[in-house]
């Protein structure tokens, strides 16, 4: 895939990490260490970056 058609499949970030969050748990996110499903997403933090 170029980074053409990249740009056209993920028009925003928000959407390119929704699709990437679907790919790796599907429907349940869960920690990698310890199985658990109480989970939250990385804080943006003071850059306002994800």
């Amino acid at each position: 895939m170029d980074l053409v058609k990249v740009i056209e499949a993920f028009p925003t970030q928000e959407g390119c990490i929704a699709y990437l969050e679907h790919l790796r748990w599907a429907e349940i996110p869960e920690c990698l260490y310890c199985v658990s499903t109480h989970v939250r997403r990385y804080n943006e933090g003071k850059t306002g970056r994800k």
